[in-house]
């Protein structure tokens, strides 16, 4: 019996395709669609498509059963309204629905759905419609990028066929092609049974599914132990169970997941990245995103990630490159009972209900801006990540100035409130080492846990380039708290923390934050990041990335979308200060700032805070201090392009007074005397030259065409305890390295102006400021290259200066 059923169901099957086969064939041929763009703005507060339905069939069409999609993307997490202003049928007769697509595509998650009642009659064959007028916007009436649209097409003001609007009847596609799908938005939520038992989580947690089902994943929720005691979906004792979980998950196309819940429950896998065995062992999630193998030669529990490359960058073993996006909303390091992790995980998942139902709680100035703090001389060298950031923002402040960038300040500006923030200062997980200058003198400041608890960080999304501060380990076998999870579940504001479990961090590049610009989930933007760090072969201490998402991976962050960068500070004495304070200048000698724009919009450059006045200039300012204006001073730099992004910056500058005679001898190389070479390489040209001079006859010339560090110096005798400047000016040819003034005493010690590289045809002006300290001689040098640091290429100095300066008094 039951095989003659299905038999006939068959035939059923075949004689309804037969049916339907041709229906699709007229329909498809009997219909268009022309659409006119009413709003052709790339960037608007709503998308304005206008629709005409063709019948181009021998017979009326009916109108109500007729469908049209607009396809767009929404750009932001508001609810979603249609508005119809016009119908020639009439718009009490038109319906117009904002619909969440199930399967996003890259250029469409949204599509406004068009469809008409029986009131709207029919059309007769070889005509249209008439006019449907449509708007869409949001309740905040937010910007739209329409140029990341399926359906919008500013080239179209008139009525024009767009296939790429879709157009059905009864429900099947007659007109257009849909966009193409993304691939597979599973995704699993891992909860530890012991926390889901507490019952303290469960209705936050329904939520937070409903909230992904409504962004378009398809999550699965299991839940997990290390014993059987509490009779969870999957017991996993041990780390190597758990991944076995999430493996077989990932072959039935799961894309990624969230642990939802600490230790014991959900076992932490643990790694060690260097051959040292007293190196730290530091938790990872990491090992349960990674398909591939991990090694763990001994079987004690500690996978060892240096196995993946060797001294000369090739690989050895795994690539652990994550396949899954992952993140961790873990609130045991913080807590002495399940019940207390229970209430922060409960508050931290209401936390992103909020934000994706009713927006952002930051303010709109807030929303569009960022933090960059550096703190510290060992991260100046990162300064020129900066222009990292372009695109993602329409405002960034920078501090980057030992004097500025205390424990405080970092305070006053994440209270100010930003959408992102990155920071880099020396840490470990509980606290970091923020310097300070108390009368001039270096100190530090610890910037702990009690300290961030006593503010309001209001900040989305932070990245901290910080040694641990995001080292987790939960009760009962350890619950060591840490910055990361504490700006995670104890404020209002923060949703996601990226940061290290490990030794340093990670500095993310220019794809990984415009990713973030195109509002892919945050932790698809950290797993495509981490692979292309795995590819370049960058680690050398290890293949496995220290870093680690907290806070939901599927998030996203836009309040526009960015089309034009911001204008920001490359090229001048900010970027190569050495010392504290930031610049130091002296009077008689200028100091240049200059701003890029990636766009070469025209640029204003404003600086305040100096004597003077306001400063204002067309790409860079240069200010020279006269005579009375030693002392020290808080600066601000501005530069802004014609769309109006700004780049904004603090600094300090102390203004030495000189005093004195030039004491170098013949510095302007009229003679020979004086001066003698001295080379790594004998192959190299140092002398004078003839040819190329900034004044009077001669120059020097030092010129390599092998990789070199070769110098034309001078002996002085210095007196001891005494401050100095060593000044002249430089043009460089096709330097491969560094081109400088540079200070050596005996000892082989060297400091050194700022570099120039590559070909600068006019003469720039370079000194450095130092204290000879028991130091009664030095060489000064005109050099090219440095002792790790060789270099070819060909530079010339002239006009060089060698005097006592005096240290003005604090202000």
């Amino acid at each position: 019996m039951k095989k003659r059923i299905v038999f006939f169901t068959l035939l059923v099957a075949i004689f309804v395709a037969c049916l339907v086969l041709p229906f699709h064939a007229r329909a498809a041929s009997s219909i268009r669609i022309l659409y006119k763009c009413n709003n052709t703005s790339a960037t608007s507060v709503q998308i304005a498509p206008w629709f005409k339905v063709y019948n181009d069939g021998p017979d009326a069409l009916s109108l109500s059963q007729v469908t049209i999609r607009y396809w767009y993307t929404r750009d932001n997490v508001r609810p979603q309204t249609s508005v119809c202003d016009y119908a020639q049928v009439g718009t009490n007769n038109i319906t117009g629905n904002c619909v969440a697509m199930s399967n996003p595509a890259n250029t469409a998650d949204y599509y406004l759905e068009v469809g008409f009642t029986a009131g709207a009659g029919t059309v007769a064959s070889g005509s249209n419609s008439g006019e449907i007028q449509f708007r869409i916007h949001n309740d905040i009436w937010s910007d739209y990028n329409q140029a990341n649209d399926y359906s919008f097409n500013a080239s179209m003001t008139t009525f024009t066929e767009n296939t790429n609007v879709t157009a059905y009847i009864n429900g099947v596609l007659v007109y257009g092609t849909e966009p193409g799908t993304t691939s597979s938005n599973k995704f699993l939520v891992i909860v530890s049974k012991p926390l889901y038992d507490t019952g303290l989580i469960t209705a936050a947690l329904n939520t937070y599914l409903s909230d992904l089902s409504i962004a378009s994943w398809e999550p699965l929720m299991i839940k997990v132990d290390n014993s059987s005691s509490s009779n969870p979906d999957y017991v996993c004792a041990n780390p190597a169970a758990l991944k076995t979980v999430i493996q077989t998950y990932y072959s039935q196309g799961y894309v990624g997941f969230v642990l939802i819940g600490s230790g014991p429950a959900i076992p932490t896998a643990f790694w060690r990245y260097t051959q040292d065995p007293g190196e730290m062992v530091c938790p990872t999630d990491l090992f349960y995103a990674d398909m591939d193998a991990w090694t763990d030669y001994n079987s004690d529990g500690v996978y060892e990630s240096y196995d993946s490359i060797d001294t000369s960058g090739n690989f050895l073993g795994a690539n652990y490159a994550p396949e899954m996006i992952y993140g961790r909303i873990s609130a045991g390091c913080l807590t002495s009972s399940i019940t207390e992790e229970a209430v922060k995980v409960a508050s931290y998942l209401n936390k992103i209900h909020n934000y994706r139902t009713y927006g952002s709680n930051l303010t709109l100035t807030q929303q569009e801006r960022m933090l960059v703090f550096y703190d510290q001389n060992d991260f100046k060298g990162l300064r020129e990540v900066i222009d990292s950031f372009q695109g993602l923002t329409t405002k960034i402040n920078g501090f980057f100035d030992d004097t500025i960038t205390t424990r405080d300040k970092l305070k006053t500006e994440l209270e100010n409130g930003y959408q992102f923030a990155q920071y880099a200062t020396h840490s470990y997980a509980q606290s970091h080492a923020i310097d300070y200058w108390p009368g001039g003198v270096i100190g530090t400041e610890e910037f702990n846990l009690d300290y961030l608890n006593s503010l309001t960080p209001r900040v989305h999304y932070l990245n901290m380039y910080s040694c641990d501060a995001c080292y987790f380990q939960s009760w009962p076998s350890g619950n060591v708290p840490n910055i990361g999870a504490t700006y995670i579940f104890n404020n209002d504001y923060v949703l996601n923390i990226t940061g290290s479990t490990g030794h340093w961090g990670f500095m993310p590049d220019a794809t990984y934050w415009s990713e973030i610009n195109l509002g892919k989930p945050i932790g698809e933007v950290l797993r495509d990041y981490f692979t292309r760090e795995i590819n370049r072969t960058i680690n050398p201490e290890g293949g496995c990335p220290k870093g680690i998402l907290l806070g939901d991976p599927t998030l996203t962050y836009s309040v526009a979308k960015v089309t034009n960068k911001m204008p920001y500070i490359r090229s001048t004495n900010l970027a190569g200060a050495r010392e504290k304070p930031r610049v130091e200048a002296i009077v008689g000698c200028g100091f240049r700032i200059q701003a890029t724009d990636p766009e070469s919009d025209p640029v204003t450059v404003t600086v305040t805070g100096l004597p003077g006045g306001t400063l204002i200039g067309t790409d860079q300012v240069t200010w020279t201090p006269g005579s009375g204006d030693t002392g020290v001073f808080q600066a601000t730099v501005t530069a802004s392009d014609r769309p109006a992004n700004l780049y904004q910056e603090e600094f300090s500058v102390k203004v030495w007074d000189v005093v004195g005679d030039n004491l170098l001898q013949n510095s302007g190389f009229e003679t020979a005397m004086n001066w003698t070479a001295d080379f790594w390489d004998p192959n190299c040209t140092i002398g004078r030259d003839s040819t190329i001079q900034r004044t009077d006859t001669y120059s020097a010339i030092v010129s390599s065409s092998v990789e070199n560090d070769c110098r034309y110096e001078q002996l002085v005798d210095l007196a001891p305890n005494t401050n100095y400047v060593f000044s002249g000016y430089i043009r460089t040819q096709d330097v491969s390295g560094r081109a400088t003034l540079t200070v050596e005493y005996t000892d082989n010690f060297v400091i050194s102006s700022t570099s120039l590289s590559g070909t600068n045809s006019a003469w720039q002006f370079v000194y450095l400021t130092f204290n000879s300290g028991d130091h009664t001689s030095a060489k000064f040098q005109c050099r090219l290259g440095m002792y790790s640091d060789t270099c070819t290429g060909t530079a010339w100095y002239d006009d060089l200066s060698l005097r006592e300066i005096i240290e003005p008094e604090e202000n």
